[in-house]
């Protein structure tokens, strides 16, 4: 999904990527990215933003690391 997201974004929009239990998981896989995650006045957690300018910061680590959908 991040490798294709830029495809869909026009500069200066983000896009907001739920991922739950997985949020170590992403960082563990692109530790050089910078994840926005949000925090929520009533909890929940795992949920990201990326803005169109980082997915194509990091274009080449998203294209090499295509994490499998699970």
């Amino acid at each position: 999904m991040l490798a294709e997201a830029k495809d869909h974004l026009n500069p200066g929009g983000i896009i907001i990527i739920e991922v739950g239990n997985s949020a170590a998981a992403m960082e563990f896989a692109y530790p050089e990215v910078d994840f926005t995650w949000l925090e929520f006045e009533r909890g929940g957690d795992g949920i990201f933003l990326l803005t169109y300018e980082q997915l194509l910061e990091h274009d080449e680590v998203f294209q090499a690391r295509v994490l499998p959908i699970s």
